[in-house]
């Protein structure tokens, strides 16, 4: 009986599509579980939530009873990119999808500041900011743009940049209206630059 090279082709793609997706399910599942560990250790929320969402690809989370008094509760996503499908991860990755952690922190009361944002290079065009001053800030041999109202503002969030050399942070906010604070990072080892921000933050509030 003549054999058939699409059989052969067809069991290759198969197992390349297995081990693809093995590996990519691991690769999500420990990613998981060190950015929670990560914020856990920072946070240490005594009340804690994780809801999955799609599967592989990310959670939102809850957490309240955290480490400050002055912090009332913490929301969070974080998405994955799908490493468990590799007919769709190279799609992603073309159209600049990748891994995101993001966090809003609500302090408990509101404070005299206006509002303020810290943004990565490359988050510059997809935020739009409103009237606000900005420079340019050097910091962890990454390039960030600084809005906010006043030189003290501009000084306070220039020494936290230059403190936490962060690597992973994409963009950080402090929005007045509802005394609220938000995150944006990329997520990786990145738990010493969190730790600087979440001080910052417990100060700020």
């Amino acid at each position: 009986m003549e054999e058939n090279p699409l059989f052969y082709l067809f069991v290759v793609l198969t197992l390349v599509l297995a081990f693809a997706y093995f590996f990519g399910a691991r690769y999500n599942k420990k990613l998981g579980r060190v950015t929670f560990r990560i914020l856990e250790e920072v946070l240490r929320p005594k009340q804690k939530s994780y809801t999955n969402i799609g599967g592989l690809i990310g959670y939102n989370f809850n957490y309240k009873s955290v480490k400050s008094k002055k912090i009332s509760h913490i929301n969070g996503v974080l998405t994955l990119l799908p490493r468990q499908s590799p007919l769709y991860l190279p799609i992603a990755k073309i159209f600049g999808r990748s891994d995101k952690l993001y966090l809003t922190i609500f302090a408990k009361t509101a404070t005299a500041s206006g509002a303020w944002h810290i943004l990565h290079s490359k988050c510059a065009q997809a935020i739009k900011i409103g009237d606000l001053k900005s420079k340019k800030v050097k910091a962890g041999g990454q390039s960030f743009s600084v809005f906010c109202e006043n030189e003290a503002d501009f000084l306070a969030l220039t020494n936290f940049l230059q403190t936490a050399q962060p690597k992973f942070l994409r963009h950080m906010a402090y929005h007045p209206q509802d005394s609220s604070f938000a995150m944006f990072w990329i997520p990786g080892n990145f738990w010493q630059e969190f730790e600087h921000a979440y001080d910052f933050v417990k100060n700020w509030a």
